[in-house]
């Protein structure tokens, strides 16, 4: 039995099935290399269709070539050490925002803590200011003087 199955806009094969087939709603389209679904309700097809033609007509596909897109450099987040912010609320920003690991986490607020600053993570820049301004409006709706800054990594 064949059926005519829409493969894309405005263009119809002729499918050949078996009784497997039909009753499973599925058939293979050798031109296509996939499984397609068949249709449970009578579909309207373009008028006239030629029920011979087995093939698929090859859509105009044109190959594009994508240019290199330039990486922006990468920056590394500081946080400096401040003696007002609570060491949990370090870890709780460093882990929502940064999503570093509670390891990670608190192994950078204690570095920061013994030696003023300590590096959080790289990225590129303009991912970096948006993390270091999500982390500073976080600190400022608590009121603590929590810092972050950006350096270009070297």
């Amino acid at each position: 039995m064949w059926i005519p199955i829409r493969v894309s806009a405005g263009v119809w094969t002729n499918v050949q099935v078996d009784e497997w087939a039909r009753a499973y709603g599925q058939a293979c389209v050798p031109a296509l290399g996939r499984p397609v679904c068949l249709p449970r309700m009578p579909v309207c097809l373009p008028w006239p269709i030629d029920m011979t033609a087995s093939r698929v007509a090859a859509p105009d596909i044109q190959a594009t070539t994508e240019e290199a897109v330039a990486l922006e450099p990468p920056w590394r987040v500081i946080v400096h050490n401040d003696d007002v912010t609570p060491f949990d609320f370090v870890i709780n920003v460093l882990t929502s925002i940064f999503k570093l690991s509670a390891e990670i986490a608190e192994h950078v607020a204690m570095t920061a803590h013994v030696t003023g600053r300590a590096h959080v993570v790289t990225r590129p820049k303009r991912e970096a200011e948006t993390l270091v301004a999500k982390a500073h409006f976080a600190a400022r709706l608590e009121d603590y003087p929590l810092t972050f800054s950006l350096e270009p990594e070297v």
